[in-house]
């Protein structure tokens, strides 16, 4: 018996057979096809004539060939027609002979002789108009009412232009014969001692922030009669009348409403006040009426009536003026200077036009033509909205005004600035100069709309005032200050040691 003990032996385990080697040419060579054998010559050989052949009459060699007669052309199985034929239909012409035209020689005539041109008019014929019974008054009538409808629109057209220039001038107190805006017919509010106020300080800097009434909204019964003042001063004790004072509104407006300081906390919130504390100067920051948000038209219509009753801002200048006169002793009621960038510098011009007290003005980028600054754009789309706009334009743009601006002026502008020309400012110093001897332009090649400002300008605006109030005999201009800080750091700066 067989053993079954072992298990059966795997199938793959068993070894493999060697693959047989592939020839180089497994296919025969092909077989050439085969060869034909050749063609013998074909052999002619001449037969012999069937039986009852005759040759064929050719004509002598000398006779001329003669034409052979060319057969109609008919197809297989073509018979011809008889057309004798019963019931055969007939042609429906009978055949015509070709006959040629004959030529028949040309008569000739004489042009026509022209005619005169006459002009012939046909009379007007006039539609007859059966108009009945009252024609007469129906023409009356139509010629009355055609009467009343012109006065009607001349009314009407008058009545607008009443309204746009009581529109355009509701809320400016104008009065005055040269065009300013008059500042007498709003009454002055109650002024708090600053000594009272709520302070806060900056290192060794006090601000006071006075209130003029119990809001701050932008929005007043009468105009100025609210909002704040802020009041800086330097440290240390002052005697009557030994502090300048520089008069700040807040900058960054558009020109058709006013603006306030939510807070002032911190030093970035001042950073355009305390270079003035910090060299020897009191500082009256001021708020303007109309400062309050607006999403739609009929707001934007209330936040710049508010504004335009103001006096485009003027009032509050005037607020700030007076209260340095009445409860700041420590000021020299004739070292009181106005001073403001961008929007703020346009308010500094303007109040310097209707202040002449005032020991000068400095006006840092300011808009100097409001309808100018403008783009296209924006000019037409506040146009549409409120054609009152062009009136408030003029007015309150200091060029309107330069004739009047009779203080020394201090202008600083950077070729830098993309927000205001420099050309409109350089356009406005020489009007100014027309009427105006003292009057100094610093234009700088570096620096954009606002850091110009903060290094170069406010630095030499300073140097101007202290050369106004005769602290200093010569002022240092930009230039001369850049190359300066440039030098400090430099040589504040780590250097390498000497190898």
């Amino acid at each position: 018996m067989p053993d079954n003990s072992q298990p059966p032996p795997d199938p793959r385990s068993r070894p493999r057979a060697l693959p047989r080697a592939i020839p180089l040419n497994p296919l025969p060579p092909p077989t050439p096809p085969p060869q034909q054998p050749p063609i013998p010559p074909q052999m002619w050989q001449p037969q012999p004539p069937p039986a009852g052949y005759a040759p064929p009459n050719y004509p002598p060699p000398n006779h001329p060939p003669q034409p052979r007669p060319t057969p109609p052309y008919q197809p297989p199985g073509y018979q011809q027609p008889n057309y004798q034929q019963p019931g055969y239909p007939q042609p429906p012409y009978p055949p015509q002979q070709y006959q040629p035209p004959v030529y028949q020689q040309p008569v000739y005539q004489p042009p026509p002789e022209p005619q005169p041109f006459v002009v012939t008019t046909k009379p007007r014929q006039t539609p007859v108009i059966n108009r009945g019974r009252g024609s007469k008054k129906s023409s009356a009538g139509t010629v009355i009412t055609t009467i009343f409808a012109v006065v009607g629109v001349m009314v009407l057209v008058c009545c607008g232009g009443l309204f746009f220039l009581a529109e355009s001038r509701s809320g400016d107190s104008s009065g005055g014969s040269d065009g300013r805006y008059d500042l007498e017919k709003v009454p002055l509010p109650n002024f708090p001692p600053y000594q009272t106020a709520m302070k806060k300080r900056f290192g060794n800097v006090m601000l006071h922030s006075i209130p003029l009434g119990t809001s701050r909204n932008g929005h007043y019964s009468t105009p100025g009669h609210g909002g704040s003042l802020f009041y800086y001063l330097p440290p240390g004790e002052h005697a009557p009348g030994s502090l300048p004072c520089v008069l700040i509104t807040a900058a960054g407006s558009n020109l058709f409403q006013g603006k306030n300081f939510d807070r002032i906390t911190t030093v970035e919130d001042a950073a355009e006040h305390l270079p003035y504390v910090h060299a020897g100067m009191a500082v009256m920051v001021y708020e303007m009426d109309g400062s309050q948000e607006f999403k739609t038209d009929s707001e934007f219509k209330t936040v710049h009536k508010d504004f335009k009753a103001a006096c485009a801002g003027m009032v509050n200048a005037r607020n700030a003026f007076e209260y340095v006169l009445q409860k700041c002793p420590e000021v020299n009621p004739d070292q009181i200077f106005a001073a403001g960038h961008s929007s703020a510098g346009t308010a500094a011009l303007l109040f310097a036009a209707h202040e002449p007290r005032l020991a000068g003005c400095v006006a840092y980028a300011p808009v100097t033509d409001i309808a100018k600054f403008l783009p296209p754009d924006s000019f037409f789309k506040l146009l549409r909205r409120m054609p009152s706009l062009t009136f408030y334009m003029s007015k309150a743009s200091p060029a309107t005004h330069a004739k009047h601006i009779e203080c020394p002026v201090y202008l600083f502008a950077s070729y830098g600035d993309k927000v205001v020309d420099r050309d409109q400012v350089e356009g406005f110093t020489n009007i100014l100069r027309n009427t105006n001897s003292n009057v100094e332009l610093d234009m700088v090649g570096f620096g954009d709309h606002y850091q110009s400002m903060i290094d170069d300008g406010v630095p030499s605006g300073i140097s101007w005032i202290n050369m106004q109030i005769g602290k200093t005999e010569q002022r240092i201009k930009p230039e001369q200050r850049r190359s300066k800080r440039i030098l400090e750091n430099h040589s504040k700066s780590p250097r390498a040691p000497n190898r």
